[in-house]
């Protein structure tokens, strides 16, 4: 699910730099993907769509491109006021996405 393909060509390979990008999406990105049904919910469009707006680099730094795709889709959706249902479904996949990727992130930084 994660590829560190990316992250461990940008840092040379640096183990502790690569664990600490991996640190920073688990203690910021996670609890912004977190809020981000909430928002759907409230129909708080411009502030969800400046979440995942927040998301995207980190998420896209994992190498998952599901979970790219979705954060990108989600931030697009906020901005153009698209259907409700379907922003809340997206984000719902995102979580169940993003709890897989957390529990691998948890395992390689052991």
């Amino acid at each position: 699910m994660i590829d560190l393909t990316y992250l461990t060509q940008v840092s040379g390979g640096d183990t502790v730099f690569i664990n600490e990008i991996l640190g920073m999406f688990l203690n910021q990105t996670m609890p912004d993907i977190r809020a981000l049904k909430a928002m759907a919910t409230s129909e708080d469009n411009t502030q969800l769509a400046s979440a995942a707006h927040r998301c995207k680099s980190a998420i896209s730094m994992l190498g998952n491109n599901r979970a790219t795709e979705l954060i990108t889709t989600i931030e697009q959706q906020a901005k153009l006021n698209t259907d409700n249902n379907k922003l809340v479904e997206n984000i719902e996949e995102l979580e169940l996405l993003s709890a897989v990727l957390e529990n691998e992130i948890r395992k390689l930084i052991k």
